[in-house]
């Protein structure tokens, strides 16, 4: 599967610990470690623990956000990626993770309307 979208951090306070995540139409991945990217993905080479999470759908991309407490000095806080069953989002939850864990703690998935449902005149700004 194609890679549609790719973030990186720095955990707080730690120059030589990354957190990576990479997101393709239906997954995403979580990548923790360090000192190089050499070294945080070589852990995972070969390894049964892929950390991603996986979302059905087929469609042809997708896409992954970071948001920041401060960009572009900041600490990645939040995430959003797009998905065909909706917009995947989480927060960011630096702490003591080793190489395997996930940094995206508590997270929701936001369905999209039911186009059926939706009155195609209906005015979105709350007039009528």
């Amino acid at each position: 599967m194609p890679i549609m979208g790719l973030q990186m951090d720095l955990f707080p306070g730690e120059s030589s610990k990354f957190f990576v995540m990479a997101a393709t139409p239906t997954r995403h991945y979580q990548f923790v470690g360090g000192p190089t990217f050499e070294a945080l993905f070589a852990r995972y080479v070969g390894s049964r623990n892929r950390g991603f999470q996986e979302l059905p759908g087929n469609l042809d991309r997708s896409e992954l956000h970071f948001q920041y407490n401060a960009y572009p000095h900041g600490t990645a806080q939040r995430v959003a990626w797009l998905t065909q069953a909706g917009i995947f989002q989480g927060d960011l939850v630096y702490g003591a993770q080793n190489p395997g864990e996930k940094v995206c703690d508590t997270h929701t998935l936001i369905n999209y309307p039911n186009p059926a449902r939706m009155n195609i005149g209906e005015s979105f700004d709350g007039g009528g």
